[in-house]
């Protein structure tokens, strides 16, 4: 496997060719979450990968947080985005006294994963959200996603309960 610096040094000329960056537009926002969407298995998924619910994720929450200044993220190699994280902030009367910041998901590109792209990302989304106090973040990933998983607890995350659904209503 090639490491991100070796990968980088290579095709870029250094490791400091990969930014960590807040989407220029609402309209990056939204193809970047339909991308995570298409990446995601169909068992996976809240709702179906099309743009029109992509754009009504934007539209409704990652919108609205990316113009409130909370860490919505790219990871971007030139002109290219490798990779997205969206989080935002738990609304504080419902996190009192601890605040709190939910993940709504990370993509990679899938020729660049397990190369250390989410983990600079999720750095990034950490460093911000401590300078505005969150002292909690929770994420989220398929329970089958065991890479995802693990990348999580190496991290630190920990389990913090279950969410359940059911299909057969």
């Amino acid at each position: 496997m090639v490491t991100l610096a070796e990968y980088l040094g290579s095709e870029y000329g250094s490791a400091s060719a990969l930014r960590i960056e807040p989407p220029e537009s609402e309209e990056q926002i939204v193809r970047a979450y339909l991308l995570y969407l298409q990446s995601l298995p169909a068992e996976a998924r809240d709702f179906d990968a099309t743009e029109g619910n992509a754009r009504y994720m934007v539209e409704s929450m990652l919108g609205p947080a990316w113009k409130r200044g909370e860490p919505i993220l790219f990871a971007v190699m030139g002109e290219t985005i490798v990779g997205a994280t969206f989080t935002t902030l738990v609304p504080k009367q419902l996190t009192t006294p601890r605040p709190a910041a939910w993940g709504h998901g990370t993509w990679v590109r899938e020729d660049m994963r397990g190369q250390g792209v989410a983990r600079a990302l999720m750095e990034a989304v950490r460093g911000r959200l401590r300078a505005v106090g969150v002292v909690r973040q929770i994420g989220q990933a398929h329970i089958d996603n065991h890479k995802s998983l693990a990348s999580f607890q190496a991290m630190g995350f920990s389990p913090c309960g279950a969410i359940l659904e059911n299909k057969h209503i």
